[in-house]
């Protein structure tokens, strides 16, 4: 079983289109004693800017944008992967939500390719080493009264359910379909 731990995640019951001033947030996971990767959340009523810092397989950073439509749920994901040493884009995918799908453009160098996934507008996507979609989750998850769901997560070119549990007020688990369990431990403030 995997041992991620995510420090501190903010979980709120309200959900991010009920948000009206911005807060901030940061969440680290750790793969042991190892910190692999560190974001900035940034909320605001209809968006989240997230910086990230990923240590493996070498080091990057990544901005993400993501915009909320009225309804609570993901309309638009920009995700811009930079050189770190000398912030030159290195990729860009934007990820475009209709009724029913997901289309998907990336461009990386010279080469672009797009595709669209069948998918509702609740899938949120599974990026590697990247967790504040897990908080958007976990957000609905306590929203929702309940204390487990499956939250559809956009991976590749798939829809898969990712089961997410609350366990008390100062935990939680992620579980994802192939690697394993994530154990969170989660901060109100």
């Amino acid at each position: 079983m995997c041992s991620f731990k995510l420090i501190p995640l903010a979980l709120l019951s309200a959900t991010a289109s009920a948000q009206t001033a911005s807060d901030t947030s940061s969440l680290t996971a750790r793969l042991g004693v190892d910190t692999i990767a560190v974001e900035r959340i940034v909320r605001a009523r209809n968006t989240v800017d997230a910086e990230i810092v990923v240590r493996s397989p070498r080091t990057s950073l990544q901005r993400h944008r993501v915009e909320f439509g009225s309804d609570g749920m993901l309309s638009r994901l920009e995700v811009t992967v930079l050189d770190p040493a000398t912030a030159a884009v290195t990729r860009r995918t934007v990820f475009a939500y209709a009724a029913d799908s997901i289309r998907v453009a990336d461009e990386q160098g010279t080469e672009r390719t797009s595709r669209a996934v069948g998918a509702n507008r609740a899938a949120l996507p599974f990026i590697d080493l990247v967790h504040w979609p897990f908080e958007i989750a976990l957000r609905r998850l306590r929203a929702s009264g309940a204390s487990a769901i499956e939250a559809p997560m956009l991976s590749g070119a798939r829809i898969s359910a990712f089961p997410l549990s609350l366990l008390g007020a100062d935990s939680a688990t992620v579980a994802h379909p192939t690697r394993g369990t994530m154990r969170l431990r989660v901060d109100r403030t």
